[in-house]
């Protein structure tokens, strides 16, 4: 990301050394809506914050992933990051009979790490090699008896992505054939994502911070019933250097374009498309976000998509900018900004409650000079999608990565 002097892409930033939370049988219980982050450091931890009826979080747990963040030289910067610049380090996925699972990546140790997520607190279940190098992002299907957990492996030149068959009690299990090289080896993809039916699973390849011709892509793959993948369905994106990647219940996919070309980070934008079956993507709409406009997010009834820009609030009031910009969504993908808020620091990744109540938004010191994160929240006018700060819990450290919401 060059701008004005920041040598910055969207990046996440958080905790090292937190002061812990109890682990002792006296820890109060972890309840139905906690948040969960990744401090990406060495040894990595994953932190948990309870809910509270009136939205606002309370660290209850810290507790050791098994493996190694990776606190430096992340790409694509050619300096290095100390965050993974990616959307999704951090997935939980439920079963719909009340069993959760949480899964974290280990960028610096190439491993995932799955958890129990209990009343009593988070137990590590199990930790299995992503199957190449820097796993950066993750995406698994929810409901019915069988869930699956795909991890995408980022470092440039390395490109690609593993699945897993997930058992009952979180366990994973490497499926058989599932490892895939990308299209595009040097395309620095940032999220993988599933759509809502678990029949697809998409891609974006960045192509930066040295694009070639185009804008990136957006690779589609049909997923069988077995959670293989078949061939891929390669879309140019519609705008440049895609990065986040959220689908709603209407087939709508959402695509955050972060614009790393001499314009940054003043034009990024955010576009709509629409998913055929065969993984063709049709476009529908495209709206600006500037800001480096990076991590997106529907709310689960699809009205409304939320997303963070990491540089948005470093940029003069006249580009009508912000951290935090709020869309609503029609069933045709059309776009119309509807509010926007502001955190302390560079807003990176978000987490939504499921009763689309609350949304919780990561930042930290990203090109801004600081070692802090923070993890702010705000309440969700259900008829506008506008904004209300309610909370905000400070973290030291500038590594963290990752935010999941049960």
């Amino acid at each position: 990301m060059v701008a004005a002097g920041l040598s910055v892409v969207c990046v996440w930033v958080l905790a090292a050394g937190v002061a812990g939370a109890s682990t002792a049988q006296d820890q109060p219980k972890l309840t139905p809506g906690a948040v969960f982050t990744s401090t990406n450091t060495v040894p990595n931890r994953v932190l948990a914050y309870n809910r509270g009826a009136n939205g606002q979080l309370t660290l209850v747990q810290d507790i050791a992933t098994g493996g190694l963040g990776k606190p430096a030289g992340n790409p694509p910067a050619f300096t290095g990051f100390p965050v993974l610049d990616s959307m999704g380090s951090v997935n939980l996925s439920e079963d719909g009979d009340g069993k959760a699972c949480l899964f974290v990546v280990n960028g610096g140790s190439n491993s995932v790490s799955s958890f129990r997520v209990r009343a009593e607190g988070l137990e590590l279940a199990d930790q299995k090699p992503s199957g190449g190098s820097r796993p950066a992002s993750l995406t698994s299907t929810g409901g019915g008896s069988k869930q699956v957990l795909y991890v995408l492996n980022s470092d440039n030149l390395t490109a690609s992505f593993r699945g897993f068959d997930v058992s009952g009690s979180c366990g994973l299990t490497q499926i058989p054939g599932s490892d895939r090289a990308l299209p595009a080896q040097a395309g620095v993809p940032a999220t993988i994502r599933f759509d809502e039916r678990g029949e697809h699973l998409a891609v974006s390849e960045r192509y930066a911070p040295a694009p070639p011709a185009g804008n990136g892509d957006i690779v589609v793959y049909p997923v069988d019933s077995n959670g293989l993948t078949g061939a891929p369905v390669v879309n140019p994106s519609a705008g440049r250097t895609p990065y986040g990647l959220d689908y709603n219940h209407h087939d709508i996919l959402s695509v955050t374009n972060e614009v790393v070309d001499a314009t940054f980070p003043l034009n990024s934008t955010v576009s709509t498309y629409r998913q055929l079956e065969n993984g063709t993507l049709v476009h529908l709409d495209t709206e600006p976000s500037p800001g480096a406009a990076c991590w997106n997010l529907f709310t689960n009834n699809g009205k409304f998509l939320f997303v963070t820009n990491p540089a948005g609030k470093l940029l003069p009031p006249s580009f009508g900018s912000a951290n935090v910009l709020s869309f609503s969504v029609d069933h045709d993908g059309q776009m119309a900004r509807v509010g926007q808020a502001n955190t302390p620091f560079e807003a990176i990744d978000n987490a939504l409650s499921h009763d689309d109540k609350y949304l919780y938004v990561l930042s930290a010191n990203v090109v801004t000079p600081g070692t802090e994160s923070a993890i702010n929240a705000f309440a969700i006018d259900p008829s506008t999608g506008a904004l209300t700060p309610i909370d905000e819990e400070r973290i030291p450290g500038n590594s963290t990565s990752g935010l999941a919401a049960w």
